[in-house]
């Protein structure tokens, strides 16, 4: 017997099929079979894991030091762009941290290794004293991001801020 297939369209924006068969082995029935088609698995995530910071810096006042930051991620479904930033808090007002650039947008491919999104820090002593810098990327844009919740990774690095410079040059670091 044939097989009827109706055409529609899953209110998706999907093509969708629904076929009535009938065998011929006798007698046939007819009914109805209703079908809610939804995406496999729903919307993609995007999320952080880690930040790679040092974990401590030894400076002397008025001299500074640009490290890396790196900032690491994934995705569960979809290749799309991710767009990150890296935010940096600081104890006290001794310190100042300039981050750039402002952002970084990678693309993130499900199943292949962690995507980096890569920072420079300058970091300047202006006072002696101990610090501490909270480091914290956070997802700004993605195409689609199911769970907010896992959008900020962080990581923190003691500063130790001693005396005078002394002489030394711009960019000297002392550990």
């Amino acid at each position: 017997m044939p097989c009827q297939t109706p055409r529609g369209t899953h209110p998706g924006g999907r093509p969708t099929t629904v076929s009535r068969v009938t065998d011929d082995t006798g007698p046939t029935g007819t009914g109805s079979t209703t079908a809610t088609i939804s995406p496999v698995g729903g919307e993609a995530d995007v999320f952080l894991t880690r930040v790679r910071a040092p974990s401590a810096l030894t400076l002397r006042v008025d001299r500074d030091t640009e490290r890396g930051i790196t900032v690491y991620g994934g995705g569960d479904t979809l290749e799309q762009a991710v767009s990150v930033s890296l935010g940096a808090s600081v104890t006290g007002s001794g310190l100042e941290v300039e981050i750039e650039p402002a952002s970084v947008t990678q693309t993130v491919v499900p199943g292949s290794r962690e995507t980096r999104f890569s920072f420079e820090a300058e970091v300047e002593c202006e006072e002696p004293g101990s610090y501490e810098i909270l480091w914290t990327g956070t997802i700004i844009d993605a195409e689609q991001n199911a769970d907010p919740t896992n959008d900020t990774a962080e990581a923190v690095t003691t500063v130790e801020c001693r005396g005078s410079s002394g002489g030394k040059k711009k960019g000297h670091e002392d550990s």
